[in-house]
């Protein structure tokens, strides 16, 4: 198993006119290979896994070593974590910003305000709903990136067995 990063935008009769010249199924496993990669469209840093013994390869590749495949694994998993850790950050900034709008909206000046001009009244209850749905928001979106990471860590066990 080799590795290949496309240096250029190209699409799947260009990276045909390179790998294919001596088998028919590679494309089908180029696919295979490369759920992650839309090979009518590549674009320039894309990288795919490409079988041993096609033609051009070995100029346009790498070998897929078990070292590399697990400092890549490692530099997801910790770049996921990494996003998980500042969405939470994120939430709790935009959690504790809201409670100090929820409590100026209660406070006797702006109820006043409020009380004067309808319009105003129902943009700040608007808003205030809008407020005390963004915890259970925050709370969706850790799950999902939770689920994310444990779907990758899944996804990138299943290619270690795959190189093997």
């Amino acid at each position: 198993m080799r590795m290949m990063i496309v240096q250029k935008k190209t699409d799947t009769a260009a990276l045909s006119s390179r790998l294919l010249a001596s088998r028919t199924d590679t494309l089908a496993t180029l696919q295979r290979l490369n759920p992650h990669a839309d090979l009518q469209k590549l674009s320039p840093g894309t990288v795919l896994l490409v079988p041993e013994g096609l033609a051009a390869t070995e100029a346009d590749s790498l070998p897929v070593g078990a070292e590399a495949f697990e400092d890549l694994s490692e530099r997801l998993l910790a770049g996921l974590a990494a996003a998980v850790q500042g969405a939470d950050k994120a939430h709790a900034v935009r959690l504790a910003e809201g409670k100090e709008v929820l409590a100026a909206l209660d406070s006797d000046p702006v109820q006043r305000a409020m009380a004067a001009d309808p319009e105003l009244k129902a943009q700040a209850e608007l808003g205030a709903t809008r407020l005390q749905q963004d915890p259970a928001a925050a709370q969706a979106a850790q799950e999902t990136f939770k689920r994310l990471q444990g779907q990758a860590a899944a996804e990138l066990a299943l290619l270690a067995k795959l190189l093997g």
